[in-house]
């Protein structure tokens, strides 16, 4: 009998502290959870920086190029500017440019449509 009064007792030990382990790795995880969002709302968006090439401005581009206005699906717009003939180079010059009272950056990719190479990235 005494056996079996000494194991009950350990038995009831261990459950309370299993239980007040779990009670602790649970309130330890809400502490971590809590810092994580606390930290999470007070960080700061930092745009990516702008290229090297980047000029502020309207552009006042010379007659041989094509000037307009590009409506997006997204409800916002961009201008080009392109001079469609080839340079001596080979490129072919490009301008775009963002409205002043857009509150999104651009970012224009140029791919080669039957190699899906990409040939030029600019923007951010």
């Amino acid at each position: 009998m005494a056996d079996g009064t000494i194991r009950q007792t350990y038995k009831t030990v261990m459950g309370k502290n299993k239980a007040r382990i779990g009670i602790i790795v649970l309130i330890a995880i809400l502490v971590v959870a809590g810092a994580i969002c606390i930290y999470s709302l007070n960080l700061k968006y930092a745009p990516p920086s702008l290229e090297k090439n980047v000029v502020s401005g309207v552009p006042n581009p010379s007659e041989n190029y094509l000037y307009g206005e590009l409506k997006t699906n997204f409800d916002y717009s961009i201008s080009m500017a392109a001079n469609l003939y080839q340079q001596e180079d080979g490129s072919v010059n490009i301008y775009l440019t963002n409205p002043a009272d857009s509150e999104v950056s651009i970012m224009c990719e140029i791919y080669d449509m039957e190699t899906d190479e990409l040939y030029y990235k600019c923007g951010r």
